[in-house]
């Protein structure tokens, strides 16, 4: 495994975020918030957040998808798409970006964070999903989304810490049980991957993974 001292510095997502993101009062939507973590640190820090998210299961504030949202037109001071963006599909994500331009007050921000196609990270999970080629949708969606005006794009070091190789290929598994004859197929090379790529870390074994973060302002 390569040793400690060869990772990058790594931030906290939070961290970036709060640079980007007004926080204080303002009416914020978390689009494909998941089990919306991230909606709960946005309100614990002053915002008025709602959860979107079309699965039902993980009880959103409105279950939606990001192409056809609920809202009236200038609805909210801020969005964001974390982690979320590459699973729309790619059809539909230029339609996701004009539906949070039409909920968005003038001159409000949408952020945009992707995972890129790269680090120890993506590399564990490319035999069981590899996502290049929908990560590179999603950009080129963000590229060529109207009604924007991009004031910040940039690449920050992340880190993921992994307890073991069967909580690695557990979480892949619970998100689509489907996934689990995939994952027979593929295990002793997820395993391997995890011997060869991980690093020693003090809650378990750390992989690397890099976010772009893109910082769009609605156009008035």
């Amino acid at each position: 495994m390569p040793r400690p001292s060869d990772a990058p510095r790594a931030l906290r997502h939070t961290d970036v975020l709060r640079r980007h993101l007004p926080l204080d009062g303002t009416r914020l939507l978390d689009i494909g918030a998941g089990a919306g973590r991230l909606t709960g640190w946005m309100r614990k820090n002053g915002a008025k957040a709602l959860a979107l998210d079309p699965q039902a299961s993980l009880r959103p504030d409105v279950v939606a998808t990001a192409e056809a949202m609920p809202f009236a037109a200038s609805s909210f001071d801020g969005a964001i798409f974390f982690n979320s963006l590459h699973h729309v599909p790619r059809a539909k994500q230029a339609r996701a970006l004009a539906e949070a331009a039409r909920v968005l007050c003038a001159g409000a921000p949408l952020l945009v964070v992707e995972p890129l196609a790269e680090g120890t990270h993506f590399t564990l999970l490319q035999p069981l999903d590899d996502e290049t080629e929908i990560r590179a949708a999603a950009a080129k969606a963000v590229d060529e989304a109207k009604g924007f005006e991009r004031t910040a794009d940039f690449v920050y070091p992340t880190v993921l810490v992994q307890k073991s190789v069967n909580d690695v290929i557990g979480h892949f598994v619970a998100a689509d049980p489907d996934r689990a004859s995939l994952v027979d197929r593929q295990r002793a090379e997820v395993e391997r991957r995890y011997r060869e790529l991980g690093r020693p870390h003090e809650d378990g074994v750390a992989f690397d993974q890099p976010m772009r973060l893109i910082a769009l302002r609605r156009r008035g």
